[in-house]
């Protein structure tokens, strides 16, 4: 089987010749659209990855978006009055940030292996805008609530037309960030009303087949998200729930997790053995990618060590 094939099996429950893995670095610094497609390839090519998930700037969503009042520093545009939020502009498919990630996935598109999926990372426009201004959960305190909203219409019409777009030159889903979805950062009542409706409608102008929802990383707000309409479900079950087999069974799509963040990134080998196998005993090898369903910065060697582990545990576990 191919990647494609092993991940589509994974999306319907089945088993395939092996459990397919997903793993992903963490957005760019900077550089040019070749860049980020080199870095995404070159990083799947290394892990043996059954999906690739492109890497665009770190917080490219944002860099186009301006407005009167906005204060630059480094480059980037910050809301300094809360009246600004109504006032959002600048966003386009076709020029700036946006266009260099699209011509990133042109050249990955063009590049990588037959048969290997590629899904677009797209922000959440709450993350999107949340990034232009952190005291933003402040302003709607002080009754801005209806200005971000318009913020977040500006900003939720792009990304929609982003999604189409690169639906249309051949990404086989969306690889959708909703960071802020974490009971650490917000409470439910705010994502609720000023997260989820514009995150639905985002991920209602994906056609693709292979939509990935990555949560947040400490404590995910499970009970909104996993009534969102995707096929994988990506979050680092080690550091919060829910579970596995209780996102299987509440959720009904396939599961991306498994391996701790941190067991890679400290190069903890047999605790990621350990990860390998409860993850496969709790899902039977069916409905899992086997993720640390968050990006990672592993330590030296684990790319090796977790793709021999694979072959040794996984198959195994799963008889």
């Amino acid at each position: 089987m191919n990647s494609r094939e092993r991940i589509q099996a994974a999306v319907a429950g089945e088993r395939s010749d092996r459990l397919p893995a997903a793993f992903w670095r963490p957005g760019e610094k900077g550089g040019t659209a070749e860049d980020h497609a080199r870095a995404a390839m070159d990083f799947a090519a290394e892990w043996d990855s059954d999906l690739l998930v492109t890497a665009p700037s770190v917080g490219y969503s944002g860099e186009d978006y301006t407005a009167p009042g906005f204060t630059k520093v480094g480059g980037v545009a910050y809301v300094t009055d809360p009246a600004d939020w109504e006032r959002l502009s600048g966003g386009s498919v076709n020029h700036g940030a946006l266009a260099r990630e699209q011509d990133a996935l042109k050249q990955i598109l063009a590049e990588k292996p037959a048969g290997l999926p590629v899904v677009f990372r797209v922000t959440s426009p709450l993350a999107t805008i949340f990034r232009l201004a952190f005291h933003l959960p402040e302003d709607i305190r002080r009754g801005a609530g209806p200005m971000v909203k318009a913020a977040l219409k500006t900003v939720t019409e792009t990304t929609c037309a982003l999604v189409q777009r690169v639906i249309e030159l051949g990404a086989d889903g969306i690889f959708f960030e909703a960071p802020l979805a974490d009971y650490e950062l917000l409470s439910e009542s705010v994502y609720r009303e000023y997260g989820a409706p514009y995150d639905l409608a985002v991920l209602s102008a994906s056609s693709g087949w292979c939509n990935v929802l990555a949560a947040g990383w400490t404590n995910c707000m499970f009970p909104v998200l996993r009534k969102y309409p995707v096929q994988i479900f990506a979050w680092d079950a080690a550091q919060s729930l829910p579970e596995i087999a209780e996102a299987r069974d509440l959720m009904g799509v396939c599961c991306m997790t498994g391996l701790s963040r941190r067991h890679l990134e400290f190069g903890l080998r047999n605790e990621v053995e350990q990860d390998i196998w409860r993850a496969v005993s709790a899902s039977g090898g069916r409905g899992l990618v086997l993720s640390a369903g968050a990006s990672v910065q592993p330590g030296p060697g684990m790319a090796d060590f977790v793709k021999k582990s694979i072959r040794d545990i996984a198959d195994r576990a799963a008889r």
